[in-house]
């Protein structure tokens, strides 16, 4: 198989350098779509897809290629081919370039989903850090000042909280 020889590399550098075309764009679909390529490969041809875009004078033609670009960037993403935060400003300019194209829209609030949902993560994992915090912040200080919590009738968070 190619992926194994030592021309894959080149293999590799033809299909980033070829102009943009439905045809390149299937290429590296299906080869993603079945072999681990370097993520660097997926960046530079994602970014070679959106300098060839923007590089198109003819406004047709150049609304079509948006499209094919936007389809493929979307497949790429929900097929978790890609990773999206590396080129996520790049990607972002692009759909903003090209706004008035439905598909670049489509992607861009693909992009913004994706961004909300790691927020909501990350805002999930700090909270769960800062209640971890608290707990072992509160048992240091009931060790520190030896506090028998069995004969306390308040709860545990309050006498955290009135000792500080």
């Amino acid at each position: 198989m190619l992926a194994q020889t030592p021309q894959f590399g080149e293999y590799l550098t033809v299909l980033i350098n070829l102009d943009l075309s439905l045809h390149s764009m299937e290429v590296v679909n299906k080869i993603t779509a079945s072999l681990e390529l370097p993520p660097q490969f997926i960046h530079f041809y994602i970014r070679n897809c959106i300098t060839n875009c923007t590089e198109i004078s003819d406004k047709n033609t150049q609304h079509r290629f948006v499209r094919l670009v936007c389809v493929f960037l979307t497949a790429l993403i929900r097929n978790r081919l890609v990773n999206v935060q590396e080129i996520l400003i790049e990607i972002q300019a692009f759909c903003i370039d090209h706004s008035r194209i439905r598909e670049a829209t489509g992607l861009f609030r693909l992009l913004k989903s994706l961004d909300s949902k790691e927020n909501q993560l990350r805002k999930l994992n700090n909270e769960n850090f800062i209640r971890v915090f608290k707990k072992r912040t509160l048992w240091y200080v009931i060790y520190k000042y030896n506090i028998d919590i069995h004969y306390t009738y308040i709860p545990v968070y309050d006498l955290f909280y009135k000792i500080i």
